[in-house]
């Protein structure tokens, strides 16, 4: 008894940790204000432009799938163990790094509206691919400078930075509304401008930490691909698999398809300011726990991160199994109607995933991304033995069912992996030397 009441005691003082609480709040700020973008357009415009505005979310988040792999969660692993001058010099690297990766999601998002206008894809998604074209490098620049404050465990500087570009996202969005001028595309434009607008003092602050050494920049570069080219892999599969869904509903039923799933989604996402904020506070913490215990205190502290997702989400899930379809017709319209057993499989499968993150995320930082890409794969396996199928016979469900049995094979698969990698030992698992720079690992 004493045992679980001391697990009880130390889960609710990780939840309500003060890190924790800002980073709540500034989750709580950006996911209203993605909530609220999405709610806007699926009650204003008709399903198809909100099919289209979720199928270009899909291409945002691959973008931000590939910058999180290569540069970003690189950083927030290596940068606890760097000091002084050292980590402004490796913070300008990957500054450097974000431009260079701007340029190149340019292009392909160039390549991308060449092949629209072939007539590859859905019908009327050329006006959102033009805007992608010209905002996504503000919307991925707004990421990186957030995940920069997150990985400082400075988590007041997001907040100011996401309460600015809140606040002018959703006034535009309503300016929009107001004006009967309201689309997929124009929505992009909207979002794209508030980042950018936003972003700039940060930058602007941020300036004498972002003095650019190009060799060391390039050197930097060699690093992060050492140790993200396995997280971008497994990254970049997971993502793959998850925004096919979304594609194939438009491809085998229509936009129309595309838009339920969106607003069933858009219901899940209530829980996303908690979760969301959990992974910014807790990503960079199992960083700097790496770098500072023993392996033991390692594997325990990875296992009660798991169990802190498992508390503070499980209410949340329960609620939208109980009244998911109340809460769709009531923000989006009667048209969703029909959508309550769609909601209950996805905020099942949103728990599973969310224990899934710890885990995945231990993998990380301790340099194993490699199985963590290998357990990803049973995602595309899944997906093309019967995922394909569930989604041509049965459409949004089918699509949610699949999701579901996918999430939780791979929990299970992922906890197998923790326990043989983190053994209960006195040696600690170490990252190959050419990780990180000679000083680092002889600090170590």
């Amino acid at each position: 008894m004493n045992r679980w009441k001391r697990n009880y005691s130390d889960i609710v003082r990780g939840a309500t940790d003060r890190n924790n609480i800002v980073a709540l709040l500034d989750q709580g700020i950006v996911s209203v204000a993605n909530f609220f973008t999405g709610l806007i357009i699926g009650r204003i415009c008709t399903k198809e432009q909100f099919g289209l505005y979720a199928l270009g979310f899909t291409v945002i988040t691959m973008g931000i799938c590939v910058q999180d792999s290569l540069i970003l969660t690189p950083y927030t692993i290596h940068s606890p163990r760097l000091k002084g001058v050292e980590l402004s010099q490796y913070k300008a690297s990957t500054f450097f790094h974000q431009l260079l990766y701007s340029l190149c999601i340019l292009f392909l998002l160039i390549l991308f509206r060449a092949g629209l206008s072939l007539g590859v894809g859905p019908p009327g998604m050329v006006p959102v691919a033009e805007a992608l074209i010209f905002v996504t490098a503000f919307i991925l620049l707004r990421n990186y400078a957030r995940r920069v404050s997150f990985a400082a465990l400075n988590m007041g500087e997001a907040l100011a930075l996401d309460c600015v570009v809140s606040l002018l996202q959703i006034g535009g969005l309503v300016a929009l509304a107001y004006f009967d001028s309201l689309a997929a595309s124009g929505a992009y434009w909207i979002v794209g401008m508030a980042c950018g607008i936003g972003t700039i003092p940060w930058v602007m602050s941020k300036r004498k930490d972002l003095r650019i050494q190009y060799g060391k920049a390039i050197s930097d570069l060699k690093r992060n691909f050492s140790t993200g080219k396995w997280i971008l892999a497994s990254g970049l599969l997971w993502t793959m698999v998850i925004s096919v869904y979304p594609w194939l509903l438009a491809t085998f039923h229509g936009a129309a398809s595309t838009g339920v799933w969106a607003a069933c989604v858009g219901v899940i996402n209530f829980c996303n300011p908690v979760f969301l904020a959990m992974q910014n506070s807790f990503s960079p913490k199992i960083a700097h726990t790496y770098a500072n215990v023993e392996v033991d205190v390692f594997r325990s502290f990875s296992l009660q991160v798991t169990r802190v997702f498992g508390f503070v989400l499980a209410p949340f899930c329960i609620v939208l199994m109980f009244f998911g379809e109340r809460l769709v017709t009531g923000m989006y319209g009667g048209k969703y109607a029909g959508t309550g057993f769609i909601v209950l499989i996805l905020a099942l499968d949103f728990l599973i995933s969310a224990l899934t993150f710890p885990l995945s995320r231990v993998l990380f930082t301790i340099g194993r991304a490699d199985v963590d890409f290998k357990i990803n794969l049973v995602m595309l396996l899944c997906l093309l033995s019967f995922g394909i199928l569930l989604v041509m016979r049965f459409g949004p469900i089918g699509a949610a069912a699949s999701l579901l049995i996918t999430d939780l094979t791979c929990l299970v698969c992922r906890y197998i992996a923790l326990s043989r990698l983190v053994p209960l030992s006195t040696e600690r698992p170490v990252l190959e030397s050419k990780t990180f720079p000679p000083s680092v690992t002889e600090a170590k």
